[in-house]
């Protein structure tokens, strides 16, 4: 849990007036009733008017508010006050903000830390983060309610991560907990060496997230270097002029992300608050997988369905298809490929998993075949790069029981791009077998892939898929017309909804894993990548569909397997109250792995709201 810290402090010598109160307490109201844990540092003479107003406007608000009145005014009682006028430096800033920046509004600036220490001294949340927040910050967001949600989401936080993921000209490194700071700005490091003269945007200072440990080492950096500052420079600055200063003499090394005065100012990157999922594995099942020329085994997808059904004899039957592919990532997150023209190439093999779901060795592994026979269609772009049929998602019939694929193609698209082919996985001659190209929706935007099957449990006769998640999520059902010319086949929307969620808005979801019934409604896997890192970001996450309107509920919280990095996962089970994920690691290395139901799901769970 992370405890929000605030303050409603007058620092100017004038008493507010009462409708500057009415203004400050208005932009307060939001944070007052978000209903996370929130300490309030305030003055004798702002008490009472703070404390009638939370009366009134949060009925519940000893739960989660705790109020810690200073002993006296601001400019009696604020250790950082009494520290800078002590030391009496003669100069402001060149170029301020008047009439607010002045002196004893500059001090106030540096307060966030001392309060951040005091709360940390008491704890009353039992926390081992703090945030700190501006009274006014969500005076800032341009989406009021996405944001709200999402900051409520970071309290709820228990962990975040103390690894920076690698970039592409350096490896990841581990933050020691004193340096565990997550604090956004606008500038990158470099871009100004003037800490006095105006104000230095290397930091934003109305948020900032940070360990307990850190704070107490932020506030000895104050105890030490403070008064240096301010006697080398004779100047009263703001608070973040001086923590860039703290930064660029190495005093202070917080992790800093790119944000500016607006919604991403509390946007922290996903890896922070993205849990290790490896961590909590009871156990891993790695497959003996043969080696098959310049190629590497990558994701999988398992089918489990019944046989012999209508003789009453049900043999349970675990087909695992792995796509093995012919390139590699380097660590600064580029590719190499293995071939000549640098195409890439995807094969496909087959196995049988056994009840334990492990290999059975005497089925054997199968490539399985590519002819353009046994499919039925041809080769119309053999001339690009990619060449294959792509992530394979397995899944049976709603009628025959027939097992089935449906994976994305270029080579065999009509357009040049990615297509969906959907057909058949023959077992018996391990091929490829009776495809067609499916169509996708009318909002065709020239690149497929990611059609998830989902098989519902009360309209069984069905062929649905999960089509997208970004901006309106939407499940098809794949429909055959009959056309003069030839058939043809396309998926037409049959359930859709717009979502209202940080993380479907921030960034673009897809498609994972199978989603598999449960007592509480559908249960799969969704993951998303992050803009402008290299290498790649991927993060993922369990979404709850309904029952009935098949539509998004719930999303668990943010989770990578092993890193922040290229991970995929076309399958998950539930068994005996544990999850397997089949997972690959930089289209490499696939893996099977246990978690236990709980060590997902126990600590925090987030609405979705659907349009």
């Amino acid at each position: 849990m992370t405890t929000l810290v605030s303050s409603y402090i007058n620092c100017y010598r004038t008493p507010f007036e009462n409708a500057t109160h009415s203004l400050r307490l208005a932009r307060m109201k939001p944070l007052l009733t978000l209903g996370v844990p929130l300490c309030i540092f305030v003055t004798p003479e702002c008490l009472e008017i703070l404390h009638q107003y939370i009366v009134s406007q949060c009925p519940q608000f000893e739960t989660y508010i705790k109020l810690i009145v200073l002993k006296t005014s601001f400019f009696e009682s604020s250790y950082m006050y009494i520290t800078a006028s002590a030391l009496q430096p003669k100069k402001l800033p060149h170029s301020r903000f008047l009439p607010k920046d002045t002196f004893d509004f500059l001090c106030y600036s540096h307060c966030k830390v001392e309060f951040l220490k005091q709360v940390a001294d008491i704890n009353p949340f039992r926390s081992n983060y703090f945030a700190w927040v501006d009274y006014d910050l969500v005076n800032m967001f341009k989406d009021t309610t996405v944001s709200l949600q999402f900051l409520k989401m970071i309290s709820n936080t228990y962990r975040y991560s103390t690894i920076v993921p690698a970039t592409e000209h350096a490896p990841s490194t581990k933050v020691s907990i004193e340096n565990q700071v997550y604090i956004p700005g606008c500038w990158g490091e470099n871009v100004s060496k003037d800490y006095v003269d105006s104000i230095h945007w290397r930091f934003c200072g109305c948020f900032m997230i940070l360990r307990i440990e850190a704070i107490y080492h932020l506030w000895s950096l104050y105890d030490k270097h403070f008064p240096h500052f301010l006697k080398t420079y004779d100047t009263m600055v703001w608070d973040i002029n001086f923590l860039a200063w703290l930064e660029n003499n190495q005093y202070w090394k917080p992790i800093w992300y790119k944000a500016d005065h607006n919604d991403s100012i509390i946007r922290i990157p996903p890896y922070v608050y993205s849990d290790t999922l490896s961590l909590f594995a009871t156990n891993t099942s790695i497959y003996d997988y043969p080696s098959l020329d310049v190629f590497t085994p990558s994701s999988a997808s398992l089918c489990e369905y019944f046989t012999d059904i209508e003789n009453n004899s049900k043999t349970k039957i675990r087909v695992l298809n792995t796509r093995y592919v012919n390139y590699e990532y380097l660590p600064s997150g580029h590719c190499t490929i293995h071939d000549p023209n640098r195409n890439v190439y995807t094969q496909n093999m087959c196995c049988f998993l056994d009840e334990e779901y492990q290999v059975i060795a005497s089925k054997g592994y199968h490539v399985m075949k590519e002819n353009e026979d046994d499919m039925g269609i041809q080769k119309v772009n053999d001339h690009q790069m990619f060449h294959g049929i792509e992530d394979i998602r397995l899944f049976t019939n709603p009628v025959t029981n027939n097992l089935h694929f449906i994976a994305t193609t270029v080579n065999y698209s009509e357009t040049g791009q990615n297509c969906m082919l959907f057909g058949d996985y023959d077992t018996s001659k391990f091929a490829l077998s009776n495809c067609i190209r499916v169509q996708a929706p009318a909002d065709y935007r020239g690149r497929e892939k990611n059609w998830v099957p989902f098989q519902s449990v009360k309209e069984p006769s069905r062929l649905f898929f999960i089509y997208k998640w970004r901006e309106t999520f939407q499940i098809g059902e794949c429909v055959e017309f009959v056309e003069p010319s030839k058939p043809s086949h396309k998926l037409i929307i049959t359930h859709q909804c717009k979502i209202r969620n940080p993380i479907f808005q921030y960034y673009d979801i897809r498609g994972s894993s199978n989603f598999v019934y449960t007592k509480h409604g559908y249960i799969g896997l969704v993951h998303f990548s992050v803009d402008g890192t290299l290498p790649k970001h991927y993060c993922h996450m369990l979404v709850l569909l309904d029952s009935n309107t098949y539509l998004p509920k719930f999303h668990s919280r943010i989770f990578h397997f092993f890193e922040c990095g290229v991970e995929f996962c076309l399958t998950m089970a539930i068994v005996k109250k544990e999850y397997r994920f089949w997972i690959s690691r930089k289209d490499k290395n696939p893996i099977c792995l246990h978690i236990p139901c709980e060590a997902i799901l126990c600590h925090q769970v987030m609405d979705i709201t659907v349009m």
